[in-house]
């Protein structure tokens, strides 16, 4: 997109892109810009999320569930659907 070309952390863009490509089974491609949202917010429970959830498409169940109870114990909301 635009968004990637004016400044390629853009955040939203990049998570956009990232749902695109897991929604493609593109999971590798994925993992590397969630890698790229994670040198900016090492923290945040969405990307973990996100990368909980490609890395399960790349069958690394155990790096993604101790992903996916990190989002549980940081933000609880986000799990209330699962």
């Amino acid at each position: 997109g635009d968004a990637l070309r004016v400044e390629p952390k853009h955040r939203e863009a990049l998570i956009t892109r990232v749902s695109a490509r897991m929604m493609q089974q593109q999971f590798a491609e994925a993992m590397a810009d969630v890698a790229v949202l994670l040198e900016a917010e090492p923290t945040s429970p969405e990307i973990l999320y996100l990368r909980g959830v490609a890395r399960v498409g790349l069958e690394k169940y155990a790096e993604a569930l101790a992903d996916l109870n990190e989002v549980v114990q940081k933000a609880p909301q986000l799990a209330a659907g699962w």
